[in-house]
C-alpha cells in the first residue's frame, strides 16, 4: 500500500465504505469457464447466442 498511499494508514485519500446488501442476483455458467468461452466464441462466429448461464438469487 505504501506505493499508492505514501502517508500510510493515516493518508486522507483512503476511504472505507461499508455495504450491507439487502438482496443479490448473479450469473454463473453450467460447464465451466473454458466451455463457456468456446460457446461464446462459436456463438459470435455464427451470430447466435448459445446460452450456458445459470441465473440465481442467493439469500443474503
Amino acid at each position: 500500500m505504501k506505493a499508492w498511499f505514501t502517508e500510510g494508514e493515516d493518508d486522507p485519500r483512503i476511504t472505507v465504505v461499508e455495504v450491507t446488501p439487502q438482496d443479490g442476483y448473479c450469473w454463473n455458467n453450467k460447464h465451466g469457464n473454458a466451455i463457456a468461452f468456446v460457446k461464446t466464441a462459436f456463438g459470435a462466429a455464427i451470430g447466435q447466442t448459445l446460452d450456458d448461464s445459470i441465473e440465481d438469487t442467493p439469500s443474503v
